[in-house]
């Protein structure tokens, strides 16, 4: 998951903040290999902001044995001091004391993959901490729903549950 996660990623990061027509024309088929250069010039397969703070969420649920959100803000602040190329305004305000409760981006949705997997058959728990680490950046209600469904949902599947459960906890979550 959190491989898939950081491929994504680094497939995404050849085309961020590009508009559709130009994706296309440079990618009739669809972005399907990694490679070098995209938005920051990064290296084929590397990392942008949303991949590095997955991982710091993940080595922080490793750390302290479960999720705690001044350890993740913690994490997320380290990563901060490390000056990334992909850095937003609201991230680095958030970062730094000020959370804009007025962003309406999910900005959070990409690092919570890890919280769905730690939670493995416990989609409530899965649920409650993508919500409360959403909030450290992102605090606006979609995004924070988002998170949360999404952590849920993974928890189900990480966990086994047959596919009718998983569809009930994602529309409950």
């Amino acid at each position: 998951c959190l491989l898939g996660l950081v491929i994504g990623d680094s497939l995404g990061s050849l085309v961020a903040h590009r508009d559709a027509a130009e994706v296309a024309e440079r990618f009739p088929h669809g972005v399907r290999e990694l490679a070098d250069g995209g938005t920051w010039g990064t290296q084929a397969g590397q990392p942008s902001g949303g991949g590095e703070l997955a991982l710091a969420l993940a080595r922080s649920l490793l750390a302290e044995h479960g999720y705690e959100a001044h350890v993740a803000r913690l994490a997320y602040q380290h990563w901060l001091a490390s000056h990334p190329f992909d850095l937003a305004p609201a991230m680095q305000r958030a970062l730094t004391g000020t959370v804009d409760a007025t962003v309406e981006d999910a900005g959070a949705l990409v690092r919570i993959a890890s919280l769905g997997i730690w939670s493995a058959g416990h989609p409530g728990r899965a649920a409650d901490a993508a919500r409360q680490d959403a909030r450290l950046t992102h605090p606006g209600d979609l995004c924070v729903a988002s998170c949360g469904v999404l952590a849920a949902t993974l928890a189900e599947v990480v966990g086994g549950a047959a596919l009718p459960a998983i569809a009930a906890v994602a529309l409950d979550a």
